[in-house]
């Protein structure tokens, strides 16, 4: 196309002249040019066509597989009020509320966790739990079949429990079960069990109600039937029973619950029939006596676990009891079979000892009824303690006195050796010497 524009413009000039002829006049001419102008525009325009290409890019991902022969293999653990399933975390259900003392299943199975399908295994598992002191377990189980069940029992109410299987050949990783809780409950079947021994140390032949530990047993629950303490199993610290004769059994007043003869076995069932309220306590007290026929040297006998306390209802209901205090087993006092004649009866333990700090014991047994005096004394004959003066003492009896290492101003004396001397109706005498050191 072409384009036409025309420019109008107007210009003025002024010229002043003088002619020649006339020196004295100016003539002043003014001449008006108008000029036009005239532009043409010549604009050619070709059409271009561009082409855009935009990509479109599209991602193909073809998986790779590669298959695998080696399952996911774990432990499962399942209390009471959950179940196994075959979706993660493999179970469910949460653990319900158990009851104190009673038996509870708790299940271990080996799966492939891909699935949760049962994977037989030989390996051997044992089972722990969170409460140890509180709970009562059963032994290892194998896991052929790839479950076991295990049989337990939670001994104390208001506790949280978590139950720990272990694969005891190192195959698997241990599994703990959610924490399950035990009731404190009315009707429970757990008694609380705690003992207090006697400083017994030496007897005699033929010595009789020697105070050998006190039992007590308690009844924790707010309700429910009364407890029995049907029995008491005693263990001899050796392999048979040579020394004890009988065992008696009373209550705290001192009232005889039974008498029972101990045999040549190493073990004895020592009945006792007392009943326990809710919410009560009762305590009894062992006695053995020595048999004539008994050797010289030490022995011991205890109550060696939960089980060799005997409890029941009157249902005829196991009851499980649980240290309250000091644990299993309930250990007497060792006790050394001493000679009846006063020479070899005389002596002190421990010796040396440690004056101030420490202190020793001095005993004798009296075959018979005597005035006895006993006193001690330093190497060149000075007194320095009196501990009995002329006092008429009772025949068949061991004496226990204990020394502190201080006279009889209350001043420790000095390290050394001192000798203690018994002197029996004014005339016969006994010495033992005693060591003391820093």
């Amino acid at each position: 196309p072409t384009s036409t524009k025309t420019n109008t413009a107007t210009q003025t000039i002024t010229n002043t002249f003088t002619p020649t002829n006339t020196p004295t006049d100016s003539v002043t001419a003014t001449v008006t040019q108008t000029i036009t102008n005239t532009v043409t525009h010549t604009s050619t325009f070709t059409p271009t066509a561009t082409r855009t290409n935009t990509p479109t890019f599209t991602q193909t991902y073809t998986p790779t597989a590669t298959p695998t022969n080696t399952p996911r293999i774990g432990l499962i653990v399942i209390a009471p009020g959950e179940t196994f399933g075959p979706i993660p975390p493999g179970y469910t259900g949460t653990p319900s509320i158990e009851e104190a003392g009673r038996a509870v299943t708790i299940t271990v199975r080996v799966v492939e966790e891909n699935g949760f399908t049962t994977y037989p295994s030989s390996d051997l598992i044992a089972l722990s739990s969170s409460q140890g002191a509180w709970t009562v377990l059963d032994s290892n189980k194998n896991l052929a079949s790839g479950e076991a069940s295990f049989y337990v029992r939670f001994m104390r109410p208001g506790l949280f429990y978590t139950m720990t299987a272990t694969d005891l050949d190192g195959t698997y990783a241990p599994a703990a079960s959610n924490p399950i809780p035990v009731s404190v409950t009315g009707f429970g079947n757990a008694a609380l069990t705690d003992f207090v021994k006697d400083e017994i140390n030496t007897a005699v032949r033929g010595q009789t109600n020697i105070h050998i530990m006190d039992i007590t047993v308690s009844n924790p629950n707010s309700g429910g039937a009364q407890f029995v303490l049907a029995g008491i199993t005693f263990t001899a610290g050796s392999a048979f029973n040579n020394v004890i004769g009988n065992v008696v059994i009373t209550d705290a007043a001192g009232l005889t619950l039974s008498t029972t003869v101990w045999g040549g076995s190493n073990k004895m069932f020592a009945p006792v029939n007392l009943g326990i309220n809710p919410m009560q306590s009762i305590t009894v007290r062992a006695y053995f006596d020595i048999l004539q026929s008994a050797p010289g040297g030490a022995f011991s006998a205890s109550v060696e676990s939960q089980g060799d306390i005997f409890l029941q209802k009157l249902d005829g209901t196991l009851i499980y009891s649980i240290p309250a205090g000091s644990p299993f087993p309930y250990l007497g006092d060792v006790i050394n079979i001493i000679e009846t004649d006063i020479t070899n009866s005389f002596y002190n333990y421990p010796n040396p000892f440690k004056a101030g700090s420490g202190a020793t014991t001095i005993q004798y047994y009296l075959g018979s009824d005597s005035k006895v005096s006993l006193k001690i004394f330093d190497l060149i004959s000075r007194k320095v303690k009196v501990i009995v003066d002329s006092e008429q003492q009772k025949g068949g009896t061991i004496f226990r006195y204990t020394w502190d290492g201080k006279n009889d101003s209350g001043k420790v004396v000095l390290n050394g050796v001192y000798y203690c001397v018994l002197k029996l109706n004014g005339s016969e005498q006994h010495y033992t010497k005693i060591v003391v050191v820093k």
